[in-house]
């Protein structure tokens, strides 16, 4: 059975990424993945708007959810 791969998430590297550096690690990851496994991008922006608009840009890139 498949399980969900998490990207990006608070304790690496991920917080230190630009927005598209982050999307790009995104869409790589489901990419090498072929849609076999979800992959869930870690939401890191601070506040709601900036975190909203790195969610939507997550699921833009291919993310099947968030980790807040």
């Amino acid at each position: 059975m498949p399980v969900a791969n998490v990207k990006l998430g608070h304790a690496g590297e991920g917080t230190f990424l630009t927005q598209d550096e982050q999307e790009s690690v995104i869409r790589a990851f489901v990419r090498s993945v072929d849609d076999r496994i979800p992959i869930i991008a870690g939401i890191t922006g601070e506040g709601t708007e900036v975190a909203t608009l790195e969610a939507k840009r997550a699921k833009d890139a291919g993310a099947k959810a968030g980790l807040l």
